[in-house]
């Protein structure tokens, strides 16, 4: 089935008039030169094909269309801060109960206290600095111009709240000796891309071209009145002459078109 846009048939279609026109004026004047030349035909007005108004109706075969989506971060910022935060704080959990060992009575109890505030903290997060490193986070989401693909933003976001939140907690040297290979960084990366996928959603379908199929015994004999709709359309001709004004105090010409 022979498929185009129907911008490109009716386009074509009032392309053709214009040069159906053009072919008309053009010999138009080819009589006027002759007529010139003839002594008793220069007294005649010369010939011209001139069509005021058109009236166009074109019946046309839906075919088919092309669709867009428009594909949209659409986690709300407080919704994703609540969710960021809560894992940052997983992170700095895990951190903290890994950071265990043999140790000596009295240093086992004080660090015991220490974990315990430390996990006290961890609750309160996140603080006003990662606070905002999540904003421009999800600013940067809703900005993403390849929302389906947004593994290098969180990647590098989420690197460095990571950072920031456990050099608060105090605990970048503990992580590092638990996590050499950066582990605990790839896996809370992982699902939070996965997360970020998940709040990534079709916004908006909408037509991006209308196919048509102009083949006339195909709109006759294969439609019905469902799939055919007919263009009405109505051209007005406007004659315009181009002549070239003189500015008086620059001398300078310069070409206006007027139309009738």
């Amino acid at each position: 089935m022979a498929e185009i846009t129907l911008a490109d048939y009716t386009g074509y279609i009032f392309l053709e008039i214009i040069k159906a026109r053009e072919m008309a004026d053009a010999y138009s004047r080819s009589v006027a030169a002759r007529y010139a030349e003839d002594e008793v035909l220069k007294h005649f007005s010369t010939p011209r094909f001139r069509i005021p108004k058109m009236a166009l109706k074109i019946p046309v075969l839906i075919s088919g269309a092309k669709f867009s989506q428009i594909v949209k971060f659409t986690l709300l910022r407080d919704d994703f801060r609540k969710l960021a935060g809560a894992r940052i704080a997983d992170v700095v959990r895990t951190v903290q109960l890994g950071d265990s060992g043999i140790v000596p009575p009295k240093m086992a109890a004080q660090r015991s206290v220490q974990r315990q505030l430390a996990l006290a903290r961890a609750s309160a997060l996140p603080s006003a600095a990662v606070t905002a490193l999540i904003n421009a986070f999800h600013a940067d989401l809703q900005a993403n111009a390849n929302p389906a693909q947004p593994g290098n933003i969180v990647r590098s976001h989420w690197a460095r709240i990571v950072e920031v939140a456990l050099d608060e907690a105090k605990l970048t040297a503990s992580y590092r000796r638990q996590n050499p290979d950066n582990a605990l960084f790839e896996s809370s990366a992982a699902e939070l891309t996965k997360t970020v996928i998940a709040g990534t959603l079709v916004s908006k379908t909408q037509i991006s071209n209308l196919l048509v199929n102009p083949e006339t015994n195909v709109v006759k004999n294969g439609s019905n009145d469902a799939s055919v709709f007919t263009i009405q359309a109505e051209l007005t001709e406007e004659g315009f002459f181009v002549k070239t004004v003189t500015d008086p105090k620059t001398g300078g010409e310069s070409k206006v078109v007027d139309f009738e």
